[in-house]
């Protein structure tokens, strides 16, 4: 069987039993993917008509997404022998998971999975399950009207409108509410009675099904018929590489939402007392510390000044909060102490003799070299 996109081949025959995929981009667009579609291409939509003669060889992508870091054909989706796989076909930015650049990866049958295309940070989120996609989709709009207006699942549980478990469920897509917990949580949402429902039912009559049409669409780029790079780290100036750089203004938009969903994160974290705390502020920070290192490598632009400051700021107050804690790292520490004393992170550096490099990973749960981590573990001592 051939995809009309591709024109690949399945390796197997279509499996009857094999479960359909749910694909959720971002947060606003579900597909449900059944095993006779197989294989599927997530890629770059074009317009086509704008699309280049040189383009017609290039079919286009099942799942369509309009973001000029996107390949056209960044991901395939194929079975083999009843299990779902992705695999990127060299695409010009690439696709991660954790952070780790990956050409190929299963998708699990018990659990969903998150994939970031064209940058570990601030890439595209793609999340596979086997949920149903109509309360993927319908959980997902809940919790990003929830984040936009900065309330806390946790709130959500002490004003008895739904169990912090319950309502992690709900927004993964792995639960559906019972009637009137949904009312109370449109209540809370200023949505109308009966719009959770509604989302559900749109998904399951082809309402959202279609990345090209519910997508944002993006400034306009010089030349769409290239895929933006991605710079992978910051340098010392921005190169001219003969493909168009990210357009400031979504960057900024791009950063000012991961920003206010850090935000929703920090107020849904445990008490600093409870063994919860210290897993779930690490991986706060290193969302921040990451947000804060591709903003800082585009923060020459007037758009991206004002959003740099707000980042690193937050990055600062969550950093200095979780020192207090009682299961504060050595690094978290280390960063109060520089805090306090005014250093700046090169000048930790020079002072304990390693690269700056290594502070920073050592305060925000990055990989250390053992030697340089010994070293600082020292110089934490000498401060204190």
């Amino acid at each position: 069987m051939s995809s009309p996109a591709t024109g690949l081949t399945s390796s197997s025959p279509v499996d009857d039993n094999a479960p359909t995929l749910t694909v959720l981009i971002g947060s606003s667009v579900a597909h449900a993917i059944d095993p006779d579609q197989a294989p599927v291409v997530i890629g770059r939509w074009v317009d086509p008509a704008t699309a280049s003669a040189t383009s017609s060889d290039t079919p286009p992508a099942d799942i369509p997404v309009v973001d000029y870091r996107i390949s056209r054909q960044h991901l395939v989706l194929s079975l083999r022998n009843g299990r779902w796989f992705a695999t990127d076909p060299g695409s010009r930015n690439g696709t991660f998971i954790n952070g780790e650049k990956v050409d190929e990866f299963e998708i699990p049958e018990d659990d969903e999975i998150i994939a970031h295309l064209g940058n570990p940070a601030a890439g595209i989120q793609i999340t596979f399950s086997r949920s149903d996609a109509g309360v993927v989709y319908a959980g997902a709009q809940f919790a990003a009207a929830r984040r936009q207006l900065r309330l806390s699942q946790r709130a959500l549980a002490s004003d008895g409108v739904i169990n912090a478990g319950a309502l992690i469920a709900f927004e993964k897509g792995r639960s559906w509410p019972r009637k009137s917990t949904r009312e109370k949580l449109e209540q809370v949402v200023h949505w109308k009675k009966g719009t959770i429902e509604k989302l559900r039912w749109e998904y399951a009559h082809g309402g959202q099904t279609t990345a090209a049409a519910s997508a944002p669409v993006l400034a306009a780029v010089p030349d769409p018929e290239k895929t933006v790079v991605v710079p992978p780290s910051p340098s010392p100036a921005r190169e001219e590489t003969g493909t168009s750089a990210i357009d400031p203004g979504f960057l900024a938009q791009w950063a000012s939402q991961n920003l206010a969903q850090a935000r929703a994160h920090r107020a849904e974290l445990p008490p600093a007392s409870k063994p919860a705390y210290q897993p779930a502020v690490a991986r706060l920070i290193g969302e921040l510390a990451s947000l804060e290192l591709l903003v800082h490598n585009a923060s020459a632009t007037p758009e991206l000044r004002p959003m740099f400051m707000q980042v690193r700021n937050e990055l600062r107050e969550v950093m200095l909060a979780a020192a207090e804690s009682p299961s504060a790292t050595s690094g978290q520490r280390l960063f109060a102490i520089r805090d306090r004393d005014r250093l700046s992170v090169e000048d930790a550096a020079k002072l304990a003799g390693v690269p700056a490099e290594s502070v920073r990973a050592f305060e925000t749960g990055g990989a250390v070299p053992a030697t340089d981590k010994a070293v600082l573990e020292n110089f934490l001592a000498s401060l204190q």
